[in-house]
């Protein structure tokens, strides 16, 4: 890799090369806890009676200064779970004679796991676990078909503060956001009059060795600095700054997400007719609504493939915490560059920050499924 001094900040950090190699080495250590704080609920319909497993997951900082605002958030949140204060106890409690338990996890003494699981004798309890959240809930069965529905609120859980910071940030993420796709235009722009460099230059870009392909260009390595550059401001969003109690895509989602976890719902048989949904591990899950998310989905609107987006996709998913991108096959993509500006980019933003009016999943149903009215 060719070396070029920059004098730019990201995210607390000296970059100091041409694109993503060494963000991904001096960044991953924050970027592996975007989400220090993960909320999941999983509602089964697998088995006889139908669950609520509900999922905590703290990610406590490396070397962490347990006077930061991150730190106390943490362990103020750490005594509410492990006390019973938060309000997932009460919410499995409302159902008629519920099956609960509750576990933990603790490692080096902190909280880093907690789990509750809820067993209910009838389906139509779901709503009245749910009632105190910003969504309606509903579940029906009616001739032989199940209907689960969620009516979100516009409103989130944050506070005014919250609120007007978030109206900041956006401004200042659109206008990163446009300076990266001006830098990604004119990399594919290149790339379009020089196709047999797509292969080196995407290497570069993802720190994959390709000796076989020889040196950077000179003009290669601007146009690779100007798009590591504005990759790392888009990364903002997502470091950990322990001065910080939420990160900013944290904070988006506790201004734009009413949902007060992420949900997902496990059927035994394919659902009939799904809306708001997207497919997920074990079934079918509430898309997160929150910046990060939100510059995922716009892949294919202005910029395609979005090599960022394939770079976190990649290293999120590696147990060795390395990007495996195949860069020949990315190369090969057709490939297709705008620059909007930055009033555009938000109108896109806040549209993609907005929940559907519904969630709902429809599955067959027989009287063995569910327990007897």
């Amino acid at each position: 890799m060719t070396d070029v001094a920059s004098s730019r900040e990201l995210t607390g950090y000296r970059v100091a090369s041409l694109g993503l190699a060494l963000l991904c080495l001096l960044w991953t250590a924050c970027f592996d806890l975007d989400q220090p704080v993960d909320e999941h609920l999983l509602i089964s319909f697998w088995g006889e009676h139908p669950r609520m497993h509900l999922s905590v997951e703290l990610r406590h900082p490396e070397n962490a200064d347990d006077s930061s605002a991150l730190a106390r958030r943490l362990l103020r949140l750490e005594e509410e779970l492990l006390g019973g204060l938060d309000p997932w106890p009460d919410r499995f409690g409302r159902p008629r004679a519920p099956t609960e338990s509750f576990s933990w996890t603790k490692e080096e003494g902190r909280l880093v796991r907690l789990r509750r699981d809820l067993i209910l004798d009838d389906p139509r309890d779901i709503p009245a676990v749910l009632s105190d959240t910003a969504i309606q809930t509903t579940y029906t069965e009616e001739d032989g078909v199940a209907e689960l529905s969620f009516f979100p609120s516009l409103a989130g859980r944050a506070t005014r503060r919250e609120r007007r910071e978030m109206e900041q940030v956006l401004g200042t993420w659109s206008a990163a956001l446009e300076d990266y796709y001006q830098a990604a235009e004119a990399l594919y722009r290149y790339l379009d009059t020089r196709p047999d460099r797509a292969v080196p230059c995407f290497a570069e870009i993802f720190d994959q060795d390709d000796d076989k392909q020889g040196e950077i260009l000179p003009e290669e390595e601007e146009l690779i600095e100007a798009y590591g550059e504005a990759a790392g401001e888009v990364l903002d969003v997502l470091d950990t700054d322990q001065k910080r109690e939420y990160t900013l895509d944290e904070l988006s989602r506790r201004v734009y997400d009413p949902f007060p976890a992420r949900f997902e719902v496990e059927l035994r048989k394919d659902p009939i007719e799904v809306e708001g949904f997207v497919r997920s591990a074990h079934g079918w899950v509430v898309p997160g609504l929150s910046l990060w998310a939100t510059f995922e989905h716009l892949e294919g609107k202005w910029l395609v493939p979005d090599p960022l987006v394939a770079w976190v996709t990649s290293l999120r998913a590696s147990p060795s915490g390395k990007t495996d991108v195949d860069v020949e096959l990315f190369a090969s993509d057709p490939r297709r560059a705008f620059a909007p500006d930055s009033l555009e980019i938000r109108d896109a933003i806040e549209a993609g920050l907005t929940p559907e009016d519904v969630y709902r999943i429809t599955w067959p149903v027989a009287k063995s499924d569910t327990a007897a009215p």
